[in-house]
């Protein structure tokens, strides 16, 4: 029996400016990604690459890397 995927049950909260978080998720919709995976996709290409010291501009490559990247974030019900 093939092992199960991992369950996704923790968040992350950054903060962005409007405009941003917009230009963001319209690339998002256009390359039909969520945003999600194009940060999940970040967040593992980080871990893999070799260790590096700490770089408090991190949160930013990331936020740069997703909009470069695109995704789409899906609509809660409710």
């Amino acid at each position: 029996m093939a092992p199960r995927p991992l369950k996704k049950t923790e968040t992350i909260e950054i903060r962005l400016p409007h405009d941003t978080k917009t230009a963001f998720m319209a690339r998002c919709r256009a390359e039909g990604r969520t945003a999600s995976d194009v940060l999940r996709r970040f967040i593992d290409a980080e871990l893999a690459a070799r260790p590096r010291r700490f770089d408090g501009r991190l949160l930013l490559a990331a936020v740069l890397a997703a909009l470069a990247l695109g995704g789409r974030r899906r609509a809660v019900p409710g």
